[in-house]
């Protein structure tokens, strides 16, 4: 039995070790991100180059053909402000308010990791998470 089980584990062992790619901003190029994602849904045009938009509010900024950042809606923990802060502990984090409102929008960015996430002040509800050429 054993031994007609060979090529199947095998082709699993291959399947388990394959590389999973990853898009990466400052290194993924348009078209390996349109091989990743598949064709946008919608594609605009903006002075730095254009914004590709995917399914669930996913979108992807490209400048000289590479992926600059990213941008996407929190799902699950993600939306929570105190998950951030726990994530980004080992980072200098900034907090840079977006507007002067009564209640701005606050961006936290650790620029380490190369990602930031906006938030209402004083919500504690995080609305998008973008990742960027991290330093």
């Amino acid at each position: 039995m054993l031994k007609n089980m060979g090529p199947f584990l095998i082709f699993i062992l291959l399947i388990a070790c394959a590389e999973k790619r990853s898009i990466r901003p400052g290194v993924t190029s348009r078209s390996a991100l349109v091989e990743m994602k598949g064709e946008p849904l919608k594609t605009e045009v903006v002075p730095s180059g254009e914004i590709l938009t995917y399914k669930e509010n996913e979108k992807f900024q490209i400048s000289e053909d590479k992926v600059r950042a990213s941008f996407r809606d929190p799902v699950g923990d993600e939306r929570n402000v105190l998950f951030w802060r726990h994530h980004f502990r080992e980072c200098e984090v900034k907090e840079i308010p977006l507007s002067e409102d009564a209640t701005p929008e606050i961006e936290l960015s650790c620029a380490t990791l190369g990602k930031s996430v906006v938030f209402v002040n004083h919500s504690g509800k995080v609305s998008r998470i973008s990742e960027y050429e991290g330093k």
